[in-house]
């Protein structure tokens, strides 16, 4: 009985686990650039790179407009996933943010 339990619970975290749930949910990476670079529309350069990187590991994007530094704020206290496009360095001033 005890390894039938283990097994459905096993079973459960595979079918139910995170990628279940990152299917469902777009990733919200926020952007402070206007113009050729990202547009409302989500057609700017830097959006349709995002938008193919993410397609390409099966999941979604979603890339609002927020002013510069209450979208880093955002991202720095977990509200979003990301921003696009950062110097280097900003994260002495905002240490949850990591460079890729």
């Amino acid at each position: 009985m005890r390894m039938e339990k283990l097994f459905l619970i096993l079973l459960a975290v595979i079918l139910f686990g995170p990628s279940a749930c990152f299917a469902e949910k777009p990733f919200l990476i926020g952007t402070s650039y206007k113009a050729l670079l990202s547009t409302p529309d989500q057609n700017g350069m830097l959006d349709r790179i995002v938008r193919e990187a993410f397609s390409r590991i099966g999941m979604t994007v979603d890339i609002p407009y927020i002013p510069t530094e209450r979208s880093i704020v955002n991202v720095n206290g977990g509200l979003l996933d990301g921003e696009l496009n950062r110097i280097g360095g900003i994260d002495k001033a905002y240490p949850n943010l990591v460079q890729v």
